[in-house]
């Protein structure tokens, strides 16, 4: 499996079957949030057409997509530098491992775009928060925050 960048030419609609797939098997109607695919693919298009923000795509050998990962990157309020933040991360767990590939591939463009740091988020939402918790930790990170959500 490859990563790519996904760039203003690129057809969002590649992502869709990706986006059916989290749907299913997302948990937001367990905390009240209703879960749309077209408003994820605007927010995915959105990310790869702002100058603060990228979308990287796990895809096989016949352009078959497994996974993404959606980034944006912002001045640190708190110290110099900028963060990189992880905003929507999935891939099929018919392709597990691929998620190190692409967390790997958004960790050198987070640099290469003068980044110090980098968040990664463990959603109950979206999947496996303690998997995703785990693999984040093998992977150097440490659990410093967390997010309590709230219907309004």
């Amino acid at each position: 499996m490859d990563v790519m960048i996904l760039d203003e030419a690129d057809n969002i609609e590649m992502l869709r079957s990706l986006g059916n797939e989290w749907k299913t098997l997302a948990h937001g109607a367990d905390y009240g949030l209703p879960l749309d695919v077209n408003i994820w693919l605007a927010t995915m298009q959105n990310l790869a057409q702002r100058p603060d923000g990228d979308v990287l795509v796990l895809v096989n050998s016949d352009g078959g997509v497994w996974g993404s990962l959606g980034m944006t990157y912002r001045p640190n309020h708190v110290g110099p530098g900028l963060i990189a933040n992880e905003c929507c991360f999935f891939v099929s767990p018919s392709a597990r491992g691929g998620g190190l590939k692409l967390l790997r591939a958004a960790e050198a463009l987070a640099r290469a775009k003068g980044c110090g740091f980098a968040t990664f988020n463990a959603s109950s939402i979206a999947g496996d928060a303690a998997r995703s918790g785990r693999l984040y930790q093998h992977c150097g990170y440490t659990n410093f925050e967390t997010s309590y959500l709230r219907v309004l």
